[in-house]
């Protein structure tokens, strides 16, 4: 096998190590006894050093997608870095008026040593290498850490580093409980399979089978295949250095001219230098643009609030008080009152009896659909006739438990 070009390595991240894979004469990818890839070609980016974020939005709102992107990784901190792509989005699937979309961002310093070794035509996510069927999830192992990612409608939704060293009972309790959580904000399609493409201790299989109710395939980790589109992250760091190439580049040809043009008149040598002069120092002068960090993150956070409504079906009005008339009994309890804003919630309203009121009371708070409300519940005032007069007011807490009353 002759020499591969740029577009026919891949720099991948193993089992333990990084492993150089290389496109044959037949177009398969093949691994190599090399350590190291040619020049150029694509790297991988390991999914430890990725943020994955999945998120709703209106379909109202998929023509400002790019930017609630944007202001949604810089509520969380993250910065966009000079000229790099830190950050990018895809649709997942739509459901009635939302839109799901996948997202990912880059860690500043993602394995800078090892990539500007080879200095990559390209940057990856590992997850998109792999072929996972529609609806199913893979597990397996990146430079000695256990990785999963979750697949929905055929794209990437989700991806994550576990905390579990080993795929034994303590893995599939955890594998569960992040799958759950995803399951509850309502990103999770109806799971068709597991692929497990490492190495699992002694009933591993049968815990995650019982945990979850699909079916384990368990394998050796497929061959990596580059996807069609690319994912566009680039780092910082890279961006600079093609910035830099182009640069020299520039400068290469404009030397070339000068010399050119000085062989045939003085003056037309004298006026091209003042010409790059300009050039250079317009140059220099975007380089020194530097706006206030500062600033522009304080700035996000606060278009990030005013959005939220917008984006974030678990403060619509409607779908919370859908949640909450979904634990009405059929008779026993009817409201007098409900009023909400983006902090609280207030009910009030009358039972036929305390144990009436009592129990929707317990039962608000037991709620995981509202477990992001901390819930007040005061003693129902008790009336001659033995029917309850109750109030229950609710506050924003974070996600967290509700407190015990």
């Amino acid at each position: 096998m002759g020499t591969p070009s740029s577009s026919q390595s891949l720099r991948l991240p193993g089992e333990e190590g990084w492993e150089c894979w290389l496109l044959d004469a037949r177009g398969a990818w093949q691994k190599s006894s090399k350590l190291e890839t040619p020049a150029g070609g694509i790297f991988a980016i390991p999914l430890q050093s990725l943020d994955s974020s999945p998120f709703w939005v209106s379909q109202a709102g998929e023509s400002r997608l790019a930017e609630t992107t944007d202001l949604r990784w810089e509520a969380l901190g993250m910065e966009p870095g000079a000229g790099g792509q830190h950050w990018v989005h895809w649709p997942v699937a739509t459901v009635g008026d939302k839109l799901l979309v996948g997202s990912v961002a880059l860690a500043d310093d993602a394995c800078e040593e090892l990539w500007h070794r080879s200095l990559p035509d390209s940057f990856e996510i590992s997850a998109r290498l792999y072929p996972i069927s529609h609806d199913e999830a893979a597990i397996w192992r990146e430079l000695g850490r256990l990785v999963m990612t979750v697949q929905r409608n055929g794209q990437l939704l989700h991806t994550t580093l576990l905390s579990a060293r080993t795929l034994d009972s303590g893995a599939a309790t955890e594998i569960k409980d992040l799958l759950l959580a995803l399951d509850m904000q309502g990103l999770l399609a109806p799971l068709q399979a597991v692929h497990v493409w490492t190495e699992c201790a002694p009933g591993f299989t049968e815990a995650l089978q019982s945990a979850l109710g699909v079916k384990i395939h368990t394998g050796a980790r497929p061959a990596p295949h580059p996807p069609h589109a690319s994912s566009h992250l680039l780092p910082a760091a890279a961006a600079g250095i093609r910035r830099d190439r182009e640069k020299a580049r520039r400068q290469a040809l404009l030397l070339s001219a000068g010399a050119l043009l000085v062989l045939l008149c003085f003056a037309t040598w004298a006026g091209w230098l003042t010409w790059r002069q300009h050039k250079l120092d317009a140059a220099l002068a975007i380089l020194r643009v530097d706006e206030p960090r500062v600033a522009q993150v304080q700035e996000a956070q606060l278009r990030w609030r005013a959005l939220e409504p917008a984006i974030d079906p678990a403060t619509y009005p409607v779908e919370v008080f859908d949640q909450i008339v979904a634990l009405l009994p059929e008779e026993g309890i009817r409201f007098l009152d409900f009023s909400m804003d983006l902090e609280t919630l207030v009910i009030s309203g009358e039972a036929t009896s305390p144990i009436h009121a009592s129990k929707f009371q317990a039962d608000l708070k037991a709620s995981p659909a509202l477990n992001r409300y901390a819930f007040n519940t005061p003693v129902p005032t008790i009336r001659p006739d033995n029917r309850a007069l109750f109030r229950v007011e609710g506050s924003i807490n974070g996600g967290g438990e509700n407190e015990a009353q």
